[in-house]
This record gives C-alpha cells, sequence and structure tokens, in this order.
C-alpha cells in the first residue's frame, strides 16, 4: 500500500538542501527521520534538526539504526554517534532520546497529530 493511500503527505526533496527540508517542515507538527549510515549522516541530521527548529516543529523521531559510542573504530558509527549529539544538545525539548522505543513514540505521535 502506498503512503499516499494510507493518508501521508509525501514530500519528495533533498535531506542535504536546507531549503528543501524547510519546505517539507513547514507547517507540520510531527516529522520522523531515518537516514542511512553514511559519511553525510551528520549534515542531514544537522540540517534537519535546524529546519526542524525554524518550522517549529513539535515533535521529531529520530531513528538511529544501531547503539554507537564515541570511543568506535568504525567512521559510520562516529557518524551515528555524532548525529546524536545534534538531538541531545536541542534544549527544545523535542528530542531529547535518539533510540526511541516505538510504543512510546507512537503515544507521542497520536497526542501531536490531534
Amino acid at each position: 500500500m502506498r503512503l499516499q493511500e494510507l493518508g501521508a503527505e509525501v514530500v519528495i526533496g533533498d535531506l542535504l538542501n536546507l531549503n528543501d527540508v524547510r519546505l517539507a517542515l513547514r507547517g507540520i507538527r510531527g516529522a520522523y527521520l531515518v537516514y542511512p549510515l553514511s559519511p553525510t549522516l551528520v549534515q542531514a541530521t544537522a540540517i534537519f534538526a535546524q529546519a526542524a527548529k525554524e518550522a517549529e516543529v513539535e515533535i521529531v523521531a529520530n531513528m538511529s539504526p544501531w547503539n554507537s559510542r564515541p570511543s568506535a573504530k568504525s567512521p559510520a558509527t562516529i557518524n551515528q554517534w555524532l548525529s546524536e549529539q545534534v538531538w541531545r544538545s536541542r534544549r527544545n525539548g523535542w528530542s531529547r532520546n535518539t533510540r526511541v522505543r516505538l510504543p512510546a513514540c507512537a503515544k507521542a505521535w497520536r497526542r501531536c497529530s490531534r
């Protein structure tokens, strides 16, 4: 089933382009970010967080694909850890945990989407 058929608004853009992300987040209350492990993960996360802040998005769920740690030897794991720090550094309260328990996320999402 297509996302549109489930009631989702689908926006096509480049997550590495701040203006595209600004347009995608304009007028919404909640967002969900899943980005592949790649060298551009930290950049995409910072862009998404900035655009969400500007758009006053109330809740952002950022899905981390695996546990990360600052002492890792893998560049991908270090990038994952750095991207999590972007969310942890936010003081507006909408994204405190990067490894979101799905039931808790769904509950918060329902509250925000009312």
